[in-house]
């Protein structure tokens, strides 16, 4: 499972952008309020109210072109500060027109232009920006449902949606399967090599994995070196087919890291679950209850929950 990467400029205010700032705010507010001082005395009649109120506007525009400019590092893109510096410039150009008493039509036109161009720009901008923090909020997700070694789910994905995935196979009749891994003398792997050693194994059987399985299939780092694979649809013969098939992968797969080259088993218990169990983890406590078996038998393989009940008398028929 891999997450997407959004590289991020250096963000906060720079010599050259505070300047740039500057320079906008005088170009449109300076100016003209040094026009409107300078035509007051010449004069007779202003529409104050008028020009108070697309100052106000000019003002929070110009707030706003600041604040998502500041923000386009984040989006790649000056969209939406475009749309209110557009916004800005009609309602300076507005107030322009009563202090100069520019024709009605002008006014309207290039005003109009410029508020139609900043509501293109703004539209644009804010639907990219609802899909930024659409896409941020489901990496945030992804991360905290993951491993962040593996990449596989961690607990927190299983606490909340195995419910889910249960409830579903008991109304569509549908069975589940749940494999329980556990690598073989994974130990003298960390203590002859390292842990740097022991990730790069981890990763590696993690990718088997998720080879061997199905979209539909959910795997689960559940340990250190323990693993929780789930199988929506599958009877028992079947999960077992697939654990053989993993711990074959597993066997053949030769690990390299540095000059060493790492070789390791892998043991499996599978158990299906059964109208009889309320809960999930319940048949987990099966398959690893078989998984122990197989550890006892000799490792490199793969017990089912039936079998382990035979040889250990862990589980009650009923649970079966």
């Amino acid at each position: 499972m891999s997450t997407a990467h959004y590289p991020h400029k250096s963000q906060g205010f720079s010599v050259l952008t505070l300047l740039s700032y500057v320079v906008v705010f005088f170009c449109f507010n300076g100016f003209l309020g040094w026009l409107f001082l300078q035509s007051l005395p010449l004069k007779s009649e202003f529409d104050f109210l008028l020009i108070g109120i697309y100052g106000v506007l000019s003002v929070v525009s110009y707030y706003y072109f600041v604040v998502n400019d500041l923000l386009a590092a984040q989006l790649r893109g000056r969209s939406m500060a475009l749309g209110f510096l557009f916004g800005h410039g009609a309602f300076a150009f507005i107030g322009f027109a009563q202090i100069f008493q520019l024709p009605e039509n002008m006014v309207w036109y290039i005003s109009g232009v410029l508020l139609v161009a900043a509501y293109v720009f703004g539209a644009y901008g804010a639907t990219r920006f609802s899909r930024y923090n659409s896409r941020t909020r489901e990496l945030m997700r992804i991360k905290s449902e993951t491993d962040e070694l593996t990449g596989l789910y961690n607990r927190r994905h299983f606490t909340q949606f195995h419910q889910n995935l249960l409830d579903n196979s008991r109304r569509l009749s549908q069975p589940i399967s749940v494999l329980m891994f556990d690598l073989d003398d994974f130990k003298r792997v960390n203590d002859g090599l390292g842990h740097a050693a022991g990730d790069v194994v981890l990763i590696e059987i993690s990718r088997i994995m998720a080879k061997c399985l199905r979209k539909s299939d959910l795997a689960y780092r559940w340990g250190g070196e323990e693993f929780l694979v789930l199988l929506p649809q599958t009877k028992l013969t079947d999960g077992k087919q697939v654990a053989d098939k993993i711990i074959q992968q597993v066997a053949e797969q030769v690990i390299y890291y540095h000059q060493h080259e790492i070789q390791l088993t892998i043991s499996a218990g599978v158990a299906e679950h059964n109208q009889q169990e309320d809960h999930l983890q319940q048949t987990i406590r099966r398959a690893d209850q078989a998984l122990y078996q197989a550890k006892q038998q000799g490792k490199n393989q793969a017990v089912t929950a039936a079998s382990a009940v035979t040889a250990l008398g862990l589980v009650t028929m009923s649970e079966i």
